[in-house]
């Protein structure tokens, strides 16, 4: 598991200052306040330092990108997006 500390989380319903956002199989698993989530010892831990995170979020105004057009192929650039985020 991925434990993404010390992040901004925007959610729909406001932002948690202090967040923790669990990653499994390239999947969230939860999220929430620091003080509600805790990060076992050992675990591999990415440090956001403050920086703001938008889990879930999508851009929805994208031609494509990394050679991959929605336009062309839409399957191909939307399993890239979903693979890698934007680019």
């Amino acid at each position: 598991m991925l434990y993404i500390k010390n992040a901004k989380v925007v959610l729909e319903t406001g932002i948690i200052w202090d967040g923790v956002i669990v990653l499994e199989n390239d999947r969230i698993k939860s999220l929430g306040k620091a003080k509600d989530l805790e990060i076992p010892e050992g675990a591999e831990v990415l440090d956001a330092h403050g920086l703001y995170v938008g889990p879930g979020f999508v851009d929805i105004h994208v031609h494509g990108g990394n050679g991959f057009y929605f336009e062309k192929s839409p399957e191909d650039a939307a399993e890239f997006f979903l693979k890698n985020g934007t680019t």
